[in-house]
């Protein structure tokens, strides 16, 4: 793999709350660590840029994961970019995915950037920024991980750069500040917490530390000292007024909520009109006139030609055909793709799936593309196979397709490429499943601007992946817009989202030969540059075989449905993800959101329907969970007393009427109350009275929640530069532990005091968290007693 000196970074390219002004330099660095090497190519040769020297290499002694460099400069800098050096000539053992981590600390790395390189002499550079709290940081140290390569091997030619030392200093002194900062909040909040008052204020006082909100402060006076609950109300709403909980609010995920759609009845006939059982079938929604559009599919035996509308304001289905192919429209097919204009009321269909068996039929391999007009509910053909069109794509299933209505674009990317069977490799030998026309690209026997002509298509092998097209619907052409792997690898089985207004595309997963792929990649309509957002999007596992995304332009966000996978023991099991960050498990297991089918070979096709409502917190919602929250400690306390009548006025008069009616998690807490009431012990259920609802994830045990953001930034979570999905892992094997280091509770009842302190911990997590006490704890800060070391095997960070 090669790597190689960084090209001069601007100052517009730091976007910083500090002062960049400054000078930008080549940065100086020492290997100080490796996984492997042979002895002819040791890491130090990377410390000069010789393109046309292949001693000027590290090269790794296997290509077993991980394989890694470990870089020291020579001081911290604030990285800026980083520049990959290549050998003049491209290379099998060239890398063709790399990461970059960086920080202060060997054993504490973030990840910057995970860069996608071609095969190729060019030399390629990379932004990176590793930033807390929206400033940039330094770093002292930078690993480099190679993940894919493009051959057996690997080597690697030399790195990085960045700005000048006033700079670096400033923002190091900063730092320092945040953590000195952070670590006397920590221990203020342990104070407290522990009932050392006086050594609480003492502390306060003398370094003129705020440990959170005046608010919440009082709030913690009020609850946990007096037990002034009125006052504690009154305080609540003067936070809600003050726009606290408007903060929060947008911060927190959704709550999804699954509904099965039930079709209502023809009123002529008195039955369900509803599409039969299918797979590889496609919907397409027209949000203005309220339809969704059902086309194609796969009942188990043959291809379907059926074309459904549903109404979503009378909740009936209609079809419109019962065989497109005899109303002049598309022959049955499946694993197509359809995409809507809702301006113009135009329907596009492109590519299907062709059984083996019929391959040696010309007239089967057409790419045929179709447009239906809903005002006039009539087929036009556009092209008989669009493989005859300059830039056009071959026949194609399990790609992805999306219009830009604005532009009037439609934008084909991935799917696998079907051939006649009788088709050879124009690759090298014994390379099954390679697309040969990329790797000729990539190896110098095309050119980067040529296309595939139709010759060279038939030489072309089974197992292709196609690139992105666009096809500007006003002139009918075609553009073949990316065709190599740089960044933007050709896949099937992936997610492609359309952001209207920032005029990109999404990409989101899939599957190329076995590889199971898990990037994030943004690619620019205007510019055509493709960025990786993110190396492990899901979980290190990927998004299964059949995700399904959407994206709402408006807010900025992106939801995932995820699909089976191969390699885990359950198949059946789906996860909705939000915003790239994993919620909960949706409704059903399944291969999409609408799938079809009967047992008869096995299959999983269903004809069962779903809305997915995403339920979001609102300010006056977490205004009203804090007061219910405080009304059931009071009717606690009073059943703890022995007041029983007073006790059952209150949760009739105040808790009650607080309750919302369609929440399970309120409903649940009045249930229990009502059942401690019962027994009038005057103690509380061992169990948590609500740890369920649209704000119930921060109602559990102060103690046994995980650190957030800002413990991690502290404590240096996800060292090694893990993605996202690690440091989630970490968090979850911290959690465990701390479960196992926590003092064993008495057998006695808690005390009053100590059921307020829990109390405050779950109000403290409904307000901004820049506003509230830290997240993390002073004693999960210590060495880890079973490895002898901070962040040892049971993942406790220090």
């Amino acid at each position: 793999m090669a790597t190689a000196a960084a090209a001069a970074a601007t100052d517009s390219d730091a976007d910083n709350s500090i002062d960049t002004h400054g000078s930008i330099s080549v940065l100086q660095y020492t290997v100080v660590d490796c996984s492997s090497y042979l002895e002819q190519y040791p890491p130090e040769n990377i410390a000069e840029n010789r393109p046309s020297d292949q001693a000027s290499r590290w090269s790794s002694e296997t290509n077993a994961p991980p394989q890694y460099l470990m870089l020291r400069l020579t001081r911290p800098a604030l990285l800026r970019r980083a520049s990959f050096g290549k050998y003049e000539k491209p290379h099998v053992c060239n890398p063709k995915r790399m990461r970059i981590s960086a920080g202060l600390c060997p054993t504490r790395l973030y990840s910057l950037a995970t860069c996608q390189l071609a095969n190729d002499s060019s030399a390629e550079s990379f932004g990176l920024s590793l930033q807390l709290r929206g400033r940039e940081i330094p770093s002292l140290f930078v690993r480099l991980e190679p993940l894919i390569t493009w051959g057996r091997h690997l080597q690697l030619q030399h790195l990085v750069r960045v700005a000048d030392p006033d700079i670096v200093d400033r923002s190091l002194d900063w730092l320092r500040e945040f953590r000195e900062r952070e670590s006397i909040r920590l221990c203020m909040k342990h104070l407290r917490k522990r009932g050392h008052v006086e050594a609480f204020r003492a502390l306060s006082g003398e370094t003129g530390v705020k440990l959170e909100h005046p608010i919440l402060t009082e709030l913690y006076d009020c609850l946990v000292e007096r037990g002034e609950f009125d006052r504690c109300e009154e305080l609540i709403q003067t936070a809600y007024d003050s726009g606290l909980f408007n903060q929060s609010a947008g911060s927190r995920p959704s709550k999804a909520v699954w509904q099965p759609i039930e079709p209502v009845a023809n009123s002529e006939t008195g039955q369900v009109q509803k599409p039969g059982m299918r797979g590889g079938h496609q919907m397409a929604l027209d949000h203005l006139a309220k339809q969704i559009y059902l086309f194609g599919g796969w009942d188990g035996y043959r291809d379907l030609a059926d074309f459904w509308a549903y109404d979503i304001d009378a909740n009936k289905w209609r079809c419109l055909s019962v065989d497109t192919s005899s109303d002049g429209g598309p022959t049955p097919r499946s694993c197509h793709k359809i995409c809507f204009d809702y301006e113009r009321k135009r329907l596009y269909t492109l590519g299907r799936y062709v059984d083996s068996s019929l391959r040696d039929c010309p007239d089967s391999m057409r790419n045929d593309f179709y447009v239906w007009n809903a005002d006039t509910a009539q087929w036009l053909l556009i092209c008989e196979d669009t493989a005859c069109q300059s830039g056009g794509p071959c026949l194609l299933f399990d790609h992805q397709m999306c219009i830009h209505v604005t532009r009037q674009v439609i934008y084909v990317f991935g799917g696998r490429e079907l051939h006649r069977s009788d088709t050879h490799s124009g690759g090298p030998a014994g390379l099954e499943g390679v697309d040969s026309y990329y790797y000729q690209l990539q190896h110098g026997g095309l050119s980067s601007s040529s296309t595939p002509s139709s010759s060279h298509r038939r030489l072309l092998p089974a197992h292709t992946y196609s690139g992105l097209h666009s096809y500007h619907i006003a002139t009918n052409t075609w553009t073949l817009l990316r065709c190599d792997g740089r960044m933007l690898a050709p896949r099937m089985g992936h997610s492609m989202l359309l952001h209207p207004t920032a005029d990109c595309l999404y990409v989101l997963a899939g599957q190329r030969i076995k590889e199971q792929l898990t990037d994030f990649v943004r690619f620019d309509l205007t510019t055509g540059r493709a960025v990786c957002l993110a190396d492990h999007a899901c979980k290190p596992s990927g998004c299964g075989l059949t995700q399904r995304a959407t994206l709402d332009a408006e807010l900025d966000e992106i939801y995932v449905l995820t699909g089976p996978h191969r390699d885990r023991a359950s198949a059946d099991e789906n996860s909705l993800w939000h915003s790239l960050l994993r919620q909960q498990q949706s409704a059903a297991g399944r291969a999409a959101p609408l799938s079809v089918g009967d047992s008869a070979d096995g299959g999983s096709r269903l004809d069962d329907f779903w809305s997915l409502r995403l339920v979001r917190d609102t300010p006056e919602a977490l205004a009203r969970r804090c007061r219910l929250l405080l009304r059931r400690q009071l009717c606690l306390e009073l059943l703890r007393s022995g007041r029983t009548a007073l006790a059952l006025g209150h949760l009739r008069q105040r808790v009650a009427k607080l309750a919302d009616p369609n929440s399970q998690a309120d409903a649940r807490l009045l249930s229990r109350l009502a059942e401690q009431l019962v027994r009038s012990t005057g103690q509380q259920p061992e169990h948590d009275i609500d740890n369920e609802g649209s704000a119930s994830d921060v109602d559990s045990d102060d103690e046994s929640t995980p650190s957030s953001t800002s413990a991690a930034e502290l404590a240096g979570v996800g060292r090694g530069g893990g993605s996202i999905s690690d440091q989630l892992a970490d968090a979850e094997a911290a959690t465990a532990a701390r479960r196992l280091l926590r003092p064993k509770r008495p057998d006695r009842p808690d005390t009053v005091a100590e059921q307020r302190r829990r109390l405050f911990g779950r109000l403290s997590r409904l307000f901004p968290e820049a506003e509230s006490q830290p997240r993390a704890h002073l004693p999960d800060l210590l060495a880890c007693p079973c490895s002898g070391e901070a962040g040892g095997s049971c993942g406790l960070p220090l």
